[in-house]
């Protein structure tokens, strides 16, 4: 059962997919779905970001060991290296990539979404 705040999110969804160019049908499609489906739809769901993260965790640290090297500088302070920045980022997104793998998984997020 789907509730007015639920409603309000899915039309600020959709308006912000239509605004980006984003088709939205998943959740139109999936209404109808069976439990079964929608799990294993969720888990390659999770699956995908996963790696997505970890994909973007391997080019922040591929990025911070280039501008480490180069030795760039952030603009406004000019003291603190652009390198600390992108390393920053690492850790929050492999500690992401690590949540989705075990929602992957272990079916955690299928389990949440749908109860």
């Amino acid at each position: 059962m789907s509730t007015q705040l639920d409603r309000v999110a899915q039309a600020c969804a959709i308006a912000g997919g239509l605004l980006l160019g984003v088709v939205v049908i998943a959740v139109v499609a999936t209404l109808r779905a069976g439990e079964a489906l929608r799990c294993v739809l969720d888990r390659i769901g999770a699956l995908l970001l996963a790696v997505i993260y970890a994909a973007l965790a391997a080019r922040c640290v591929a990025g911070a060991l280039d501008l480490k090297e180069t030795g760039d500088t952030m603009t406004l302070l000019r003291f603190w290296p652009m390198w600390v920045g992108y390393a920053l980022l690492v850790p929050g997104l492999l500690l992401a990539s690590l949540v989705a793998f075990v929602q992957a998984f272990t079916g955690a997020a299928a389990r949440h979404a749908h109860e």
